[in-house]
């Protein structure tokens, strides 16, 4: 466990008051401000990080932000002589057990601390059985699961069955859709990095959203180019979609960052909260949903509402409201960087570590999104969409859209039309 604290009697008062031997818990390490302690906690990648919040270098909320985006997943228990809503929800977000106002109780920190190690107990035991199970699936099973995600099994009976076989014995479940788009099929390097992603993808479901928030789930191929993931949930299922769309958000910031010189789109879809019969239709809105509008959380322009970007530098926030104020009209990353009165080099910088995509690639995304909703909520012709996103040249316009979707624009309405007639069907 590590504290980080920049008073030092808090320091020494959790650490001499409270007996951890008995927990079997060992202090490994503590800092006075989250800059020290993120260098610690790379070093140590500790199982239990205690933080306060407001810390001078860099505070709580930072650190946190610092400690997802190096994917140390320690567990997190924040204290704070402030009841402060902004930092509980900043606590929430980043997936702190607890929120504990100082002077800090022991009862309440050792509680804390106990469901804190059931929860890493749970999660371990859930990883190696996990992996167990995997090795051994049926392929019969596996190929039944299927059948019946795509819609061609729909007897209660056979999905209960199923899904029970997989260890998904909840009321509750979400449907996750992960696409891999816009890379060359024939090069082998880009096949390599495709595995990579893939791969990453897989553990970052499993280690991060199946041990932490649902030990409940599945992660299928669909094909070589996509995921259906299938979430049990129990318990507050309200808190729990919310903790699963924010995991999802930071799982698209780290391929962004991971896998920026590579030529991937990777797209994300999220079902809402169905009964398990309903996995059919629950598949379908995850589908229709990464194809068209995804969820504002996961979606990196959507993130520029204040409440879906704390720890976002303010600089960046400032500039993708601007890109939604102003992708209708010839909009450049120096006129913004002028507006926000610093230099354009250090805009650039900003993008990059923050989002790890540039100013550019943003502003492209909200306009597709914008054209997404003229060409299916309108009649205009593409030429008329393009020009109200932003583009004179329909046909430069027509090319941009076919890289961000996988479709012409015509393709896009007409798959859509069908897809959402299905969606009403179900």
């Amino acid at each position: 466990m590590m504290i980080v604290d920049d008073e030092y009697y808090v320091k020494e008062g959790i650490k001499q008051t409270i007996d951890w031997a008995k927990y079997q818990i060992e202090i490994v390490g503590e800092a006075e401000n989250g800059e020290d302690a993120l260098n610690l906690a790379k070093i140590l990648n500790p199982d239990i990080i205690i933080t306060d919040i407001r810390m001078p270098i860099l505070d709580g909320v930072e650190f946190m932000k610092k400690l997802r985006e190096n994917e140390i997943n320690s567990h997190l228990i924040v204290i704070s002589a402030y009841d402060h809503f902004e930092y509980a929800r900043a606590a929430i977000k980043y997936g702190a057990t607890n929120y504990i106002l100082k002077p800090i109780d022991n009862n309440e920190l050792i509680e804390t601390i106990q469901k804190v190690i059931k929860k890493i107990e749970s999660e371990r035991n859930f990883i190696d059985s996990y992996n167990s199970f995997k090795n051994n699936i049926s392929a019969l099973k596996l190929g039944l699961l299927r059948e019946i995600v795509y819609g061609k099994v729909l007897d209660s009976q056979s999905i209960k069955e199923t899904l029970s076989y997989f260890k998904i014995d909840s009321n509750n479940i979400v449907v996750i859709t992960i696409r891999i788009s816009n890379y060359d099929k024939t090069a082998l390097t880009t096949n390599e990095h495709l595995y990579m992603l893939k791969d990453y993808i897989t553990n970052q479901m499993l280690n991060n959203v199946f041990a932490r928030i649902s030990n409940s789930g599945i992660c299928l191929e669909k094909d070589e180019d996509e995921f259906v993931i299938i979430i049990g949930l129990d318990g507050d299922t309200d808190t729990l979609y919310e903790q699963l769309k924010n995991e999802l958000c930071y799982l698209m910031r780290k391929i962004n960052r991971k896998f920026q010189n590579d030529n991937f789109t990777v797209a994300v879809g999220i079902s809402d909260v169905h009964l398990w019969d309903n996995i059919f239709k629950a598949y379908r809105e995850a589908t229709f949903a990464s194809n068209y509008s995804p969820l504002p959380e996961l979606n990196i322009i959507g993130c520029a509402r204040d409440k879906d970007l704390i720890g976002i530098r303010k600089e960046v926030k400032d500039a993708l409201k601007m890109i939604v104020e102003n992708y209708n009209r010839d909009i450049t990353i120096d006129e913004v960087a002028n507006k926000l009165h610093i230099s354009t080099s250090h805009l650039i910088h900003l993008f990059k570590d923050e989002l790890g995509k540039t100013f550019y690639d943003c502003l492209v995304e909200y306009r597709i999104t914008k054209a997404k909703e003229l060409l299916l909520s309108t009649n205009l012709k593409v030429y008329e969409i393009a020009e109200k996103v932003g583009y004179q040249d329909a046909k430069y316009f027509s090319q941009l859209f076919k890289k961000y979707t996988g479709y012409t624009p015509k393709e896009f309405v007409d798959y859509h039309t069908f897809a959402g007639e299905l969606k009403d069907e179900y």
